[in-house]
Formats: C-alpha cells, structure tokens, sequence
C-alpha cells in the first residue's frame, strides 16, 4: 500500500498543536476547501480513543464522495500520537498516523502519515493525496499560529 508523509515544523508547544490536531475544529482548519464532512461541521468536542464516525464526504467541499467511517484506533495524550483506521467508498483502507513532538517551549513537529488503498483507483488517489498533503503542509503552520495566538479555540 503507498504512504504519503509529512513532517513540518510548526511556531507552537507541543500541548498548543497537540489540542488543535485532537480536535474536528483543527480537522476543518487544515482541511478546509479540500474536503468537507458534515456528520462532524458543528463539533467541537475533541476525538476520543475507540470512537467511530460515519458520515457523507464531500471532495472540494461540494462533490460527493462517499460515506466515510474512522475510527480513533488510538488517541495517546502522553505521547502526543494517535491513529485511526478508515474506509469509505473506494478507499478500502485509510490508517491515519499523527505524531507531535516538542522541539523548543514554543516550537514542535508535526509528523503526518497516511497508507491507503483504494484498489484500482490506487494510483490516482496517490495523487490527489499527495496534492492535499502539498496544501495541508502551510495550514498546519496557520494552525499552529492561530491556536498560538489565542485567535483559534479548540
């Protein structure tokens, strides 16, 4: 299965970016205009270990994809990781890897990881991941600022 990674330095401590990368308001920041999933578009609530949501995604914010089911596999707080298993449509399989690291007090690092499958569409959905992760790459820096600055609550 191909994997798509990212890692990015971002102006924040590692609690800061941790609470924005645990919540679907910082699921919605990084992945606004790119994808949009409306079972999650009022929540505030952080994710929890062992939860599952299912609901419609739409590409592009407007065109549908599928229904989409994730489930957080594993929300480690003291390790600042977690991951989830997700499937949907043609993606069969979707394991989702984040992992934030302090560097400094008022710095960390991001490391984003996907592996996916998505049969004969495969290779295509490489690319359309590897274009998000390109996008994804700034808005985890924006985040990161906004969450800082006090101007973003999660």
């Amino acid at each position: 299965m191909p994997t798509v990674s990212l890692s990015i330095d971002v102006p924040a401590n590692a609690e800061t970016v941790w609470s924005g990368v645990t919540s679907p308001v910082g699921f919605r920041f990084v992945s606004r205009g790119l994808v949009r999933w409306p079972v999650v578009a009022d929540r505030t609530a952080r994710w929890f270990e062992g939860e599952t949501v299912t609901g419609w995604m739409f590409l592009l914010g407007f065109l549908p994809m599928s229904k989409h089911t994730l489930t957080f596999a594993r929300l480690d707080d003291a390790e600042h990781e977690f991951s989830t298993r997700e499937h949907g449509g043609p993606i069969r399989s979707w394991n989702h890897r984040i992992t934030v690291t302090p560097l400094t007090d008022s710095t960390s690092r991001i490391y984003d990881r996907v592996t996916f499958d998505g049969g004969i569409l495969t290779p295509a959905l490489w690319l359309l991941v590897r274009a998000f992760y390109v996008i994804r790459r700034p808005r985890w820096v924006a985040l990161a600022r906004a969450l800082a600055s006090g101007s973003l609550a999660v």
